[in-house]
């Protein structure tokens, strides 16, 4: 036979059937997935529901393994309103087979026909067509030896067939490859550019044998990139087609960036290529280091920025797609079935899949690391721990490819906002914190430049309200960040901060900041829209900072706070709000001098609901060490702020109550809910009866009120719920899609072709 249909995966045989019956009847129906059959075969039905198709890709199976579920099949399927009935299957059937099995269909009320392997292969030859469409029916070891003794490659271009070779079986069809095919049959020259890990040269490749196969170009593939030698192998004649393919065209030559003369050849060569519409040029690269190319040499970035470009995202990819390539990597990896399950078992795939660091290349990771690795539920959390943790994605590119002025922007970037920040306040920090650094030149404007090299790779420009913010392209940027940060860095960062932010940040890195550096954070500004006094006193509360230099901006805040409260308006400032920690914590009103118990009024009137119980029992404490003599006095005072506390206990008790909107009008329910609620709170409530004689009532009617007032939802959160509920269908239906792909069936046939790879 010509082709080899055991090279195909179960998805795959069912594209290629539905590609033949399609064929077939392509002037009356077309045919779609239907559903997994109960004897593991696959469905495909035409859309008017008159012709069911069943896919049966039994590779390395025996004819009686067929038999026995074909009579499964007529024992369990309803066969109502079928016109025509196909099986479609891989396996190679004598003529006696086949008249057998057709006699099992005498006398159905349905038309029935069978197509096996040796049928499919007749088809295939006489419909190029159907081949085109199904790569892996060309790509051929015989088609590959073939490309390699024409004489009319490179010499480099068997390390292209090898790895083709090795990873065709992974190859997903993506959207992003057909722009690109696209692109290239329309253009002269294409421009693959993406982050690590995403597919780059596996689409390349794939588009040097698509040309190479059905539009005759030879290939002239180079990793070695040495410009000069190939724009000397260009052929004169120009009717020759030729393709010149270089992989990582910039990666092998990163140092030699700044040489004019190599960009020249580079610009040189793209000008031969465009001049002839039967010469092609693919180069593929990573965003970081073409930047880093454009920003040396003007005439190299004018050159390239005219080449037709496709960048391959991640988040570009469809949920099928990302379905599909888990799934060949699981299939050709001969993943033992217990795990496969697994990860079918409650739809794990979708965590998987739907995972915001999701990327190929950790999968392939993972996957070839499965001998290290016994339990299925070692094998998915594996899987999930370094999809959690990316960093090595960008660990090579950090340490290998950038300049120290690019990692001190990603640094600086990180420790002001690791979500994004104005364009403004970026350049402000990178250039307060190089401004002493020897290596920086200063007499051009390096943070723009660094800005276009990582634009696209690391990080992303965009334009908001005709504002410019610079974000981390990829949130797992962000964390790689911060799991490289090193304490010296920390310190370094902190000593040049200029926002009280990039102080926290590096808090997260190490709690001994303030031990290892000289920092004042009242002369740092702050990017919080709570001001930055509520920043410093969040700062000094939560690391418990005990520091002369910040007392009196404590004291004074504390007592603006005790002079509103007693004016006509009971003002409470936003900042104040920002006490919490210091009041709770015994050491810091010590240090900083604030008397609780004489300020009862102010603490009650701005500690948080949360903290109430908790600066109760820190006021009892103090009254016990310090005014033993009143005592009982001063305990009895709380009583005074009876209606504050009922307040503050009633914001917890509405914050502890969950009503579903199914059970919103259904009142018992609810009750029961308030009900169970202050019962939960019951140690709270005896505390406060014991300790200060507070009889909390909390009147059910009222608790209920306020709750039925978040049942009723305005306009616009009605369509938001709405749209909420829209997505979710939506997620449901991908969930279905995916179900499909991971059908345990589609697995249980890999034993059998591990002699193929």
């Amino acid at each position: 036979m010509e082709y080899n249909l055991r090279k195909l995966d179960p998805i795959e045989f069912e594209k290629l059937s539905k590609d033949i019956m399609n064929y077939y009847y392509k002037l009356e129906n077309k045919f779609i997935r239907g559903k997994v059959g109960r004897d593991g075969g696959i469905d495909l039905i035409s859309d008017d529901g008159y012709i069911l198709v069943q896919c049966k890709h039994y590779i390395n199976s025996k004819y009686s393994n067929l038999k026995s579920a074909i009579q499964y099949e007529l024992q369990t399927r309803n066969f109502k309103e079928i016109k025509k009935y196909y099986i479609i299957t891989s396996l190679e059937l004598k003529i006696l087979e086949k008249q057998e099995i057709a006699k099992m269909f005498v006398g159905k009320d349905f038309q029935f026909d069978i197509i096996d392997g040796i049928q499919i292969d007749d088809l295939l030859i006489q419909n190029p067509d159907i081949v085109k469409n199904n790569i892996k029916l060309w790509v051929t070891p015989y088609y590959l030896e073939n490309i390699y003794k024409s004489k009319l490659i490179s010499l480099g271009t068997e390390i292209m067939l090898n790895e083709v070779e090795n990873n065709l079986k992974y190859f997903v069809e993506t959207k992003s490859f057909y722009e690109a095919q696209e692109i290239l049959l329309d253009n002269n020259c294409i421009v693959i550019i993406g982050q690590p890990g995403v597919g780059k040269t596996t689409i390349s490749n794939m588009l040097a044998l698509i040309l190479n196969k059905y539009n005759g170009y030879s290939i002239y593939y180079s990793q070695s990139n040495d410009v000069e030698s190939i724009i000397e192998s260009i052929s004169d004649d120009p009717n020759k087609k030729e393709l010149f393919y270089l992989d990582d065209f910039l990666g092998t030559i990163y140092l030699e960036l700044n040489n004019n003369s190599l960009t020249n050849k580079i610009k040189t060569l793209v000008s031969i290529i465009s001049r002839n519409s039967n010469k092609k040029l693919i180069l593929n690269s990573r965003i970081t280091i073409l930047n880093e190319a454009k920003e040396l040499n003007e005439n190299f970035k004018d050159c390239i920025d005219s080449i037709n470009k496709i960048t391959i995202n991640i988040d570009d990819m469809t949920i099928n797609e990302k379905g599909l390539i888990l799934y060949k990597y699981l299939y050709y990896n001969n993943i033992d079935l217990d795990k496969v399950k697994y990860i079918i078992d409650e739809k794990r795939y979708l965590n998987i899949v739907n995972h915001k660091y999701y990327n190929p290349r950790i999968i392939s990771k993972v996957v070839s690391n499965k001998g290290e690795i016994n339990s299925p539920e070692e094998f998915y959390d594996g899987i999930i721990e370094n999809l959690n943790n990316p960093h090595l994605i960008w660990k090579n590119e950090y340490e290998k490819r950038l300049k120290e002025e690019d990692r001190i922007l990603l640094n600086v970037l990180y420790s002001i906002s690791r979500y994004g920040i104005k364009y403004s306040i970026l350049e402000e920090c990178f250039t307060y914190f190089s401004q002493d650094i020897k290596n920086i030149d200063k007499s051009k404007n390096v943070f723009e430049e660094i800005i276009c090299r990582l634009n696209e790779s690391m990080i992303k420009v965009v334009i908001s309200d005709n504002e410019k913010l610079v974000f981390p392209i990829n949130p797992s940027v962000s964390d790689f960040l911060k799991n490289n940060l090193t304490v010296l860095t920390a310190i370094e960062i902190a000593n040049r901060a200029l926002y009280i932010e990039q102080v926290l940040s590096m808090l997260e890195i190490t709690t001994k900041l303030f031990e290892l550096c000289d920092i004042n954070l009242i002369n740092l500004k702050s990017l919080s829209c709570w001001g930055k006094e509520f920043n410093i006193l969040k700062t000094i509360g939560k690391y418990e900072i005990c520091d002369i230099k910040y007392k009196e901006f404590i004291i004074k805040i504390f007592n603006n706070q005790v002079e509103a409260l007693k004016g006509k308006y009971q003002m409470i400032y936003t900042s104040s709000r920002a006490l919490d920690d210091i009041i709770l914590s015994e050491k810091l009103r010590k240090y900083y001098g604030i008397d609780i118990v004489f300020n009862l009024d102010t603490c009650i009137k701005i500690i948080d609901s949360s903290y109430i119980i908790k600066f109760l029992e820190e006021y009892k404490k103090d009254i016990h060490s310090q005014y033993r003599n009143r005592e009982k006095e001063l305990l009895e005072k709380v009583y005074e702020y009876k209606p504050e506390i009922d307040d503050k206990i009633m914001e917890q008790l509405l914050e502890d109550i969950y009503i579903p909107e199914d059970y919103s009008e259904d009142t018992e329910f609810v009750y029961q809910e308030i009900r169970d609620a202050i019962n939960r709170r019951e140690d709270i409530l005896e505390y406060l009866e014991s300790e200060f004689d507070i009889l909390l009532e909390i009147d059910e009617k009222v608790v209920y009120e306020q709750l039925v007032q978040t049942f009723v939802k305005n306009e616009n959160e009605i369509n938001k719920e709405q749209d909420k509920k829209y997505i979710e269908r939506s997620k449901e239906n991908i969930s279905k899609q995916l179900e499909d792909i991971f059908c345990i069936t589609n697995f249980t046939k890999h034993e059998d072709i591990k002699a193929e790879n």
